[in-house]
């Protein structure tokens, strides 16, 4: 949550500089009565100007009037708050610092392969994206513009519009305000808002805040600042927030304005917000000396800024290279890389801020050769959806052909009357687009020429080339030089792909980085997902061989299959550790089987920068390594100073955080993919070890994953007085893979540091130097964890610092006590005194801490709670808390203590909650709780206590701790309060009946679908009184009577439930309702298990013991609301699932006679048909639908499918449903 927010600060910065369009300042006392204010006086040889904005597109802020042109022609610089020359550049290293940062704080380690990982997807959605989008950033930069509102608004922003009339006018650009300074003003703000403990309540008088900015708004036509200042405080909640936001803004603004205008006059526009009020820009201004005056607007005036818009500023070019040299072009500047999230395109642009117009380089990955499309068919494809996602209207099209790459020119106008134009290009294996668009006939110009006419495309080599990345990790020879190709946006794989001259083969490479530190998988499976992955059911057909092997040394999966177009792929899949490969040639000759082509692919060491020392001040550690974040400390500071302090309490609740929060810092390489994951975790101020050896065995286990991963190559890393921890392996069978772990503890911090590798090539050097040279940097502060922290505790906690009292008060849950500590604790129970602050909470949280004390329990701590409850006996808030911690004792002392208080003075509670956990706590230890019987079958008679003491009575008779004498003297108020029971069945028995004769009455398209039967409550707790009625079975005619009443119920539970405890207890039961029971398919399979329970199978009717019932009845199960029309067998067929093998059946299923029939799936089943299975390990209702006519053949296997990958861990997200990023972004250019 935390990196979301950070992310969002990032990139909302720019609009939260010009959205916040007012916040609380102090009550004017003069008028401001003006947008426009004239600067003069203190030494001034010519006045400059103050203008008053609001950053929208809006008609209703563009009325400016000739003084408004006048001013602009009469000064030497116009500035807004930003300079927008340094928008871009600003934005673009804000981005790469927000990534840095954002990437450097995530958590590693817990990636899984997709259905999508390595799937070659047609490139049509994209390539629509590409041409229908704008990217949002320059419609941000440039615009502002809302498709629902275009008519009523400008072809810019207020704010850009007065850059660009001045820089129109020849006038030199400035700021008032420094990009980063103000952005850690404002992640201030933020974080004082957060910490602010009291904020003011909005009182908007009856009004809505949509009735409150309508008169802002009027209030800004009319130029009246005094009044959008008032009506802006009725919104401003947070006075902290203000501060920094506004007034301290306020003062940076003041001052450069004050330092410009002493060179040159200067017409400055800034948010209205910023101008009125006691510290606002018009007083601070006038405090420097200077005078200034209020400037009459009068009638908007259209014929100076149509004349203006007509002028253009000159732009100077330079040519931009793409990283991979596949093209070069030149620009008015740099083409920077914003990605978005919702438009996930390979997409470069640069803003011209003086002229409204950009520039773009789109590339669309095609993958054309491997999906045995031409040149020819690429364009047909471009041509294709040109009409429908070329904005507006196309003037014209013609082909083109850059350097033998050939494509289209086109020119088109919007409706809003701007020309665009395109040149777009297929490459080998991706489409490039070169876009230009600008206000009105902009692009006609001679700045578009320049654009288009220097676009220069990289020929490729033509021959063999023995293949080797930049960056290392494999070469492979491949027939020709290949494209390659690095997804900018997902991040996910590299592509090497070409073409085969001679025989027109394609041939393909990918490569992908996934790191998983929880758990190893088998590498059979994992190249079981890469095959799932890649084999995309719209190109292939059908599979002809498949062969698990090893190509250079590693786990391999050799598969030919056939494509649906009649081509044939042979492809080879690998897993070297992390990292997963395809080796891929498509080719039309039948003939040719053979994985020759894969043999020259081998393993390269990588290759890295010369490492050197990276210190991170914050999380105190260094190490040696060639990657090194780029992260601006100044805003980093800010970050995790907030973090810091919200932990410790400085925030609105002012709740302290005891344990504080792991500090994650990911050491990933953008080349070669490679990771090194390293956590922080500082220990608590009051945490100490008690036992080193179980300490250490304990951290060790925790990574092993439930035991299923081995630790091997253990070797200690301890340096005496210094630090100690264990360098290991893990290892599973079955896998090459390992994970390379190191746990230092140094100081009051455990510093863990994770990777991954294999046993073929081990680590590598990038890996083992982090390793060998990680240092932590303990604070000089920190404390011996080997030393007691409890009488430092108790000392803070007496404190008369209210800081260190805080501190330890908070922390009172989360410190270890243990048995030595049981004295310490007494002893501040009784030091504590009522004038204490927090007196009833710290010591109701004192008493707590008794009870949680766990291992050997000496029996002076039940005498300690027992003392506290009598010496307590004036507030029960603080006797119940003591009767709680003995419960969780559970010692023979402390159970002994809490009968005699409870059967002497039963405690009661405000919270229903205090009674569960006290008798859960009594019913985990039912041989200790048997001493409570008979005596604690009184409090029955009390109506908080009688469900809990039942409930306890029941589990003792089931577990076999009590006999009917021990309970026999209350049976007539048992055997009254059961034959209540029975008379609300009987009345909910009615009910039944009636529901299921109406569903009788009912056509099918009136069934709702849901199992009436549902509705109607429990069993009234008829299950229990059966328990505890049946020791009185043979020798009470009244209660076999009632066993009769039972089993003539209407509700299937009922039955179920009685006839269970029958014949648990040897009684007989009709098999006419075994068979009813066994015969419905929803009570089948629990009849059968609850009978497993008390080994009695034999009594299960022998006509529904068999797989296929089984099967049909877990699927039933899945269900727990909706009634079946009906279930039907299709088919079944023998799969294994893990270690086992087993049958699986298939069903088609609806709820309702008029529903569709859908696919469910349930197993396994043994394969012997004279046993069952009723776990249900392999079981589903898939919601598919199975199509008329068809048998559903295909759609049985890929579920099937489904199911089996979902229960291996590495494909526990396999396929998840990835959200559709192709939004629909189509607006009126795209109608008629």
């Amino acid at each position: 949550m935390k990196r979301k927010n950070i992310r969002n600060l990032f990139y909302g910065f720019l609009l939260s500089l010009v959205i916040y369009n007012a916040s609380a300042q102090d009550t004017p006392r003069p008028v401001y009565n003006s947008l426009l204010w004239e600067i003069s006086g203190n030494g001034l040889s010519r006045p400059s100007f103050l203008f008053g904005t609001m950053h929208v597109s809006s008609k209703l802020a563009f009325h400016l009037s000739d003084s408004f042109y006048y001013a602009m022609r009469n000064v030497d610089a116009v500035a807004l708050e930003l300079n927008p020359e340094l928008w871009q550049p600003q934005m673009a290293s804000l981005n790469d610092l927000n990534l840095n940062y954002t990437q450097y704080v995530q958590y590693g380690g817990n990636g899984y392969l997709s259905e999508n990982s390595f799937k070659i997807e047609k490139f049509s959605d994209p390539l629509l994206l590409a041409l229908n989008s704008e990217p949002p950033v320059v419609n941000s930069l440039l615009y502002r513009s809302y498709k629902a509102k275009e008519d009523f608004e400008e072809d810019t922003f207020l704010d850009l519009y007065i850059y660009q009339t001045g820089r129109k006018l020849g006038k030199s650009p400035a700021g008032v305000e420094d990009f980063y300074e103000s952005q850690k003003l404002v992640m201030e703000a933020y974080a004082d808002m957060a910490k602010e403990k009291k904020k003011k309540e909005i009182d908007l008088d009856g009004e809505t805040i949509s009735d409150i900015q309508d008169k802002i708004q009027e209030a800004y036509k009319r130029g009246d600042l005094s009044l959008m200042d008032s009506l802006d405080n009725k919104m401003e909640r947070s006075a902290a927030f203000r501060e920094k936001f506004l007034l301290k803004r306020n003062e940076i603004q003041a001052h450069s304005i004050d330092s410009i205008i002493k060179k040159k006059s200067l017409f400055v526009g800034v948010g209205a917000a910023h101008l009125p009020g006691a510290r606002g820009v018009i007083e601070l201004l006038r405090s420097m000396g200077y005078t200034l005056r209020p400037i009459k607007m009068s009638n908007r005036d259209a014929r100076q800024k149509d004349e203006i818009e007509k002028v253009k500023v000159k732009v100077n070019f330079t040519t931009q290279y793409a990283a991979d040299s596949t093209y070069s072009v030149d620009v008015p500047g740099p083409l920077y890389f914003l990605p978005n999230a919702y438009m996930p395109l390979n997409r470069w642009q640069f803003a011209d801020m003086n002229n409204g117009s950009y520039y773009m380089v789109t590339r669309v990955k095609t993958n054309a050769g491997f999906l045995k499309m031409t040149d020819a068919d690429v364009l047909r494809k471009i041509d294709s959806v040109l009409y429908e996602n070329i904005p507006g209207k196309i003037i014209s099209k013609k082909s083109i052909n850059n350097n033998g790459y050939p494509g289209y020119e086109i020119n088109n106008r919007t409706r809003r009357g701007d020309l665009q134009r395109y040149q777009i290009f297929v490459l080998p294996a991706e489409i490039v687009i070169f876009k230009m668009s600008g206000k009105n006939d902009y692009v006609a110009g001679e700045e578009a020429n320049r654009f288009f006419n220097s676009i220069q495309l990289k020929k490729l080599n033509n021959g063999p080339q023995y293949y080797k990345p930049v960056q290392g990790g494999f070469h492979f020879l491949f027939p020709n030089t290949p494209s390659e190709f690095f997804d900018q946006v997902k991040k996910q794989r590299w592509e090497y792909e070409t073409i085969d001259p001679a025989t027109g083969d394609a041939w393909l490479l990918m490569k992908l980085n996934n790191f998983n530190f929880d758990f190893i998988e088998r590498d059979s499976f994992d190249l079981g997902l890469i095959e799932e992955s890649f084999r995309s059911a719209d190109i292939f057909d059908k599979q002809i061989s498949r062969k698990l092997g090893t190509l250079a040394g590693t786990p391999a999966l050799f598969v030919r299959e056939k494509l649906k177009e009649g081509d044939f792929v042979n492809a080879v899949y690998l897993v070297k550790g992390p990292e997963y490969y395809v080796l891929a040639r498509r080719t039309k000759n039948e003939a040719d089987s053979s994985f020759d082509f894969a043999n020259s692919f081998g393993w390269e060491p990588y290759h890295y920068p010369k490492a050197n020392t990276y210190t991170d001040t914050f999380y105190r550690f260094s190490v040696t390594t060639p990657i090194h974040p780029v992260i601006d400390e100044g805003i980093r500071t800010i970050i995790e100073k907030s973090a810091e302090d919200i932990a410790n309490g400085n925030n609105s609740s002012g709740y302290i955080t005891y344990w504080p929060k792991k500090k994650p810092a990911l050491f990933e390489s953008d080349s070669t993919g490679q990771m090194i994951f390293v956590t922080v975790q500082q220990y608590p101020k009051y945490f100490s070890i008690k036992d080193s050896a179980k300490f250490w065995k304990n951290e060790i286990e925790e990574y092993t994953g439930d035991g299923d991963m081995l630790i091997t190559h253990k070797k200690p890393v301890f340096i005496p007085g210094k630090r100690a921890g264990y360098r290991f392996t893990l290892q599973d069978t079955g896998s090459a893979k390992t994970i390379e772990r190191m746990l230092l503890l140094q100081g009051n911090a455990m510093y863990s540091l994770v990777t991954m590798s294999d046993t073929l090539t081990g680590t590598n050097g990038f890996i083992d130097t982090f390793f060998n040279s990680f240092e932590g940097m303990p604070d000089d502060s920190s404390q011996d964890l080997y030393v007691s922290k409890l009488p430092l505790f108790f000392d803070d906690l007496f404190s008369k610092d209210s800081a260190l009292h805080k501190k330890a008060q908070q922390s009172l849950t989360g410190v270890f006590f243990g048995p030595l500590g049981a004295p310490l604790l007494y002893e501040a129970i009784n030091r504590i005194n009522i004038t204490d602050k927090d007196y009833f909470d710290t010591k109701v949280k004192l008493i707590a801490e008794l009870g949680y004390i766990k291992d050997s329990i000496p029996d002076y701590i039940p005498g300690f709670l027992n003392t506290i409850y009598h010496n307590t006996a004036d507030t029960s808030l603080f006797q119940n808390e003591a009767i709680l911690a003995l419960s969780k004792l559970k010692t023979k002392t402390a159970y002994a203590f809490l009968k005699k208080i409870m059967m002497e003075d039963p405690p009661i509670f405000d919270q229903n909650e205090s009674y569960r956990t006290l008798f859960n706590n009594l019913n985990d230890s039912l041989a200790l709780s048997a001493g409570f019987f008979p005596e604690i079958l009184q409090l029955t008679t009390l109506q908080d206590y009688k469900e809990y003491v039942t409930g306890l009575l029941l589990n003792m008779i089931d577990s076999g701790m009590l006999r009917k004498k021990d309970y026999e003297k209350y049976f007539p108020s048992i055997y009254i309060d059961a034959k209540v029971a029975l008379r609300k069945q009987q009345t909910r028995d009615e009910k039944i009946m009636q529901a299921n004769k109406e569903k009788e009455d009912a056509s099918a398209d009136d069934d709702n679908g849901y199992d009436r039967n549902y509705y109607y409550g429990s069993d009234n707790g008829l299950s229990d009184y059966t328990v505890l009625l049946m020791p009185f079975y043979e020798k009470d005619e009244k209660v076999r009577n009632f066993f009769k009443k039972l089993l003539l119920s209407k509700d299937e539970k009922v039955l179920l439930n009685t006839s269970v405890v029958l014949i648990k207890n040897n009684k007989d039961v009709p098999d006419s309702i075994l068979q009813k029971l066994a015969a419905n398919d929803k009570y089948r399979v629990p009849l059968y298990r609850s009978l497993m329970e008390i080994k009695r199978t034999d009594k299960f009717p022998m006509a529904f013991n068999n797989p296929l019932s089984m099967a049909k009845s877990i699927l039933r199960l899945e269900s727990d609301r909706a009634a079946f029309d009906s279930i039907v067998f299709l088919k079944k067929q023998i799969t294994y699932l893990k270690d086992s093998t087993g049958m699986v059946y298939f069903f088609k299923y609806r709820v309702k006679k008029s529903d569709d029939w859908k696919l469910g799936i349930s197993g396994l089943q043994p394969l012997d048909s004279n046993k069952v299975d009723v776990d249900g390990d392999l079981v589903s209702l898939t919601d598919k639908k199975i199509k008329e006519g068809e048998e559903g053949n295909q759609l049985m296997k890929e579920q099937l499918k489904k199911i089996r990958f979902g229960l291996h861990r590495s494909a526990r997200y396999f396929y998840s449903s990835n959200s559709d990023y192709m939004n629909n972004y189509r607006g009126g250019d795209y109608e008629e």
